[in-house]
């Protein structure tokens, strides 16, 4: 648990932003929804009751504009995602996944090393604390679906949709 938390909402292209970083580094990264903006922020006050948050806008701003960078930026950012050693191999093997390309469950369950276990990928990946950091986005079903993404299958889709097209455009296409 961190002594002071700064927070802040920001607009992306994917929609607004809760951040909270701490001196270690970014520790959540949230769709918010017009209805409910400070939810992740309630959420976090209740895991994090002894924590000092204080609203920085300028001070969680390079971290909002990171969700947009193109992907494999020169300026990585340090997070601070206190994780099961499982969620780290499984959150570890997502950052390998390079942009505008998705695996499925079971491909990513093997490539941690546990062929079998796709559902409990499923939960490791779906307790991604930093949205688009650790790219959960781009693990997808073995049939080909989307499957469920805890920010809405619509956001999903915008977001592998647009880093397909930053792709496209480095390559020249």
């Amino acid at each position: 648990m961190e002594a002071t938390v700064r927070v802040g909402w920001h607009g992306t292209p994917f929609g607004s932003v809760f951040l909270a970083i701490t001196a270690r580094g970014i520790s959540r990264i949230d769709f918010t929804s017009r209805d409910h903006p400070d939810l992740p922020l309630d959420r976090l006050r209740l895991a994090w009751p002894l924590a000092e948050f204080v609203h920085d806008q300028k001070g969680t701003l390079d971290a909002a504009a990171a969700i947009c960078q193109p992907p494999h930026s020169t300026n990585p950012l340090r997070l601070y995602v206190p994780a099961t050693r499982f969620q780290s191999a499984v959150w570890q093997a997502l950052l390998q996944i390079p942009s505008g390309t998705v695996v499925s469950y079971s491909q990513l369950a093997s490539v941690v090393g546990r062929p079998r276990a796709s559902r409990a990928v499923g939960n490791a990946v779906g307790a991604n604390p930093v949205a688009c950091l650790i790219p959960c986005h781009r693990v997808i079903q073995q049939n080909g679906a989307l499957g469920s993404y805890r920010w809405g299958s619509d956001r999903k889709q915008r977001i592998l949709s647009w880093e397909s097209r930053q792709c496209q455009s480095r390559a020249g296409g």
